[in-house]
């Protein structure tokens, strides 16, 4: 039998040179000291790919052992054994890593991310065409992330995902609906205004107020109106408005009653 293995050939030296010396030998212990650190530096020579510093190592401990054989019969460690005394033990078979995940988990581990990633897109949009609804936008990112990393954590079983995918579906369908109730609501909405001796709602075009962000938006303009006759006029010839009863500076609300009064 012919053995081309440098690595192979050192197992089965060591294994001669054992089982020479015997349990009784003096030199047994020492030997099998040597044994453990050289089959530890094959074993991972052999797994993880041969090194110059586990070369290193394998030359220094075959010197001690190559020391050990000539002092006790004068015959070099590479020559202690023939082949054909000594048969090499099967190598172990590599068991293969075993892994949680299952084909079929990693299919809905991509579903899911791939659910939530269109979740985000379409949050971004709504948030760019509706800038009102910033908070409703906040909470659906923080709840499909809380979602998502609770299904992408804690899913061991097919059970178990097809319960958190049910879930992450019902809710972006609950936020879809909420979503689309919102659209349909008036961005405008009519105010009632109560002034002396007229009670009504007030329409006006928004193109006659300054620009909405130089208006405080929770509250009325007071138009200051003396002249209830123009009110009157003004409200049945404008269809719509958005009205503000207070501001703090005066020339606006001047401003704005002229141009009321101008419509």
């Amino acid at each position: 039998m012919t053995i081309n293995d440098p690595l192979s050939v050192h197992e089965l030296n060591l294994r001669c040179l054992l089982k020479k010396l015997g349990k009784e030998h003096p030199h047994y212990q020492e030997a099998l000291v040597y044994q453990q650190r050289l089959m530890d530096n094959i074993n991972h020579a052999r797994r993880f790919g041969d090194s110059n510093n586990l070369k290193s190592e394998r030359a220094e401990i075959i010197d001690h052992l190559n020391f050990l054989s000539l002092s006790v019969w004068g015959i070099p460690f590479a020559e202690l054994c023939p082949e054909s005394d000594v048969e090499l033990p099967r190598p172990r078979a590599e068991t293969p890593v075993q892994t949680d995940e299952q084909p079929y988990e990693t299919a809905w581990k991509w579903t899911l991310r791939i659910v939530v990633f269109l979740a985000g897109i379409l949050s971004v949009l709504w948030l760019v065409f509706e800038p009102g609804f910033e908070p409703l936008i906040a909470t659906i990112t923080s709840v499909s992330g809380l979602v998502t990393y609770l299904v992408l954590s804690h899913s061991r079983s097919q059970q178990y995902l097809d319960r958190f995918l049910a879930i992450i579906l019902v809710f972006l369908a609950l936020i879809l609906v909420s979503l689309f109730v919102l659209s349909k609501e008036p961005s405008n909405p009519i105010v009632t205004v109560t002034v002396p001796a007229i009670r009504t709602t007030i329409n006006a075009d928004p193109s006659v107020l300054p620009p909405t962000d130089q208006l405080d938006t929770s509250l009325l303009v007071n138009l200051a109106i003396a002249d209830f006759s123009h009110l009157q006029r003004t409200i049945q010839e404008n269809s719509r408005l958005r009205t503000f009863l207070y501001h703090p500076a005066p020339a606006l609300s001047l401003a704005v009653y002229d141009q009321v009064l101008a419509a």
